[in-house]
């Protein structure tokens, strides 16, 4: 798929089939855009030296870190539920602390039972600030790896809901090559599970 609606959307495949399991897809949003995209889960990435925009999203984070109730420490976070002015269900802030690929992976660690809560087929990242290619691809890589479920041999076990992971950041140019490889690289990762 190479047009504009479906560019950078990428696909990961069950093992010894075609179904596909679930859709990477990296969409140019800012604030207005994110506040009205539709999903079951945003999970918004905080790091340090967090400097809130005008939207709602960011004024929401800023009330939570002056409260304390939230930080930008690697690994912490905050649950919402049905946030006034965005369209996303449920929201979970993330801090991703220097936004290393090692804090990012600290931070999808922190969001695992959210994403693999019933009802959780679409999820929205985001990032406060802009991410690196590194983080991008990190964060895909913890979001597969955080709702994987083994199913090859076993007759019921409970495949994994999720089915699509949008990446939403103002800028695409430089985060193209990181989702476009990370299919590749869950692919890779679950073959070797399975």
């Amino acid at each position: 798929c190479v047009t504009a609606p479906c560019a950078g959307m990428n696909r990961i495949t069950s093992v010894g089939s075609k179904r596909a399991i679930m859709n990477f897809e990296l969409k140019p949003l800012g604030a207005a855009g994110l506040a009205a995209d539709k999903s079951d889960l945003l999970l918004y990435l905080v790091g340090d030296g967090f400097a809130p925009a005008s939207d709602a999203l960011s004024a929401l984070t800023a009330q939570a870190l002056k409260a304390g109730d939230f930080a930008t420490q690697a690994g912490k976070s905050l649950a919402l539920y049905q946030v006034p002015g965005l369209s996303a269900r449920r929201v979970l802030l993330l801090g991703a602390g220097d936004a290393s690929a090692r804090s990012v992976r600290q931070a999808l660690n922190a969001a695992s039972g959210a994403l693999r809560a019933p009802k959780t087929a679409r999820v929205v990242l985001a990032w406060a600030q802009a991410p690196t290619p590194e983080a991008v691809a990190t964060a895909l890589q913890g979001v597969a790896e955080a709702t994987y479920a083994y199913t090859l041999t076993k007759s019921k076990a409970e495949a994994r809901q999720l089915q699509k992971v949008r990446v939403a950041v103002a800028d695409t140019a430089d985060l193209r090559a990181a989702v476009l490889r990370a299919p590749a690289l869950v692919a890779g990762v679950e073959l070797a599970r399975a």
